[in-house]
C-alpha cells in the first residue's frame, strides 16, 4: 500500500502554520483547521492547490477523517508489533 499523507501532514512537514497554508490555499484559518479534521468534503480548487503546493498527486493523499487516519495507523503499527514479536 502506497503511504498517504494528510493535509495537516504535509502543512507541518513543510514548517507552515496553519494561517500560513490557509493564506495561500485563500481560505480562513478555520476553514483549513475543519479540513484538517475531515478532508472528505474538501472542494476541487483547494484540493488542486494543495497537490500543487506539496507536489503530491491524488493517491498519495489521505482524504478523510483525521480519526480515522489515526485508528488506522494505530492498527498497522500493532500488527508489525505482533509480527515482529513472531520473527
Amino acid at each position: 500500500m502506497t503511504k498517504q499523507f494528510a493535509i495537516h501532514e504535509l502543512r507541518e512537514r513543510n514548517g507552515l502554520t496553519q494561517n500560513e497554508l490557509a493564506s495561500m490555499l485563500e481560505i480562513s484559518p478555520k476553514k483549513l483547521w475543519s479540513i484538517e479534521q475531515d478532508s472528505s468534503d474538501i472542494s476541487n480548487v483547494v484540493l488542486k492547490k494543495i497537490m500543487y503546493l506539496f507536489q503530491i498527486d491524488y493517491g498519495s493523499l489521505f482524504l478523510g477523517k483525521k480519526c480515522d487516519l489515526i485508528a488506522f495507523n494505530k492498527k498497522e503499527v500493532k500488527k508489525r508489533f505482533e509480527q515482529m514479536k513472531v520473527s
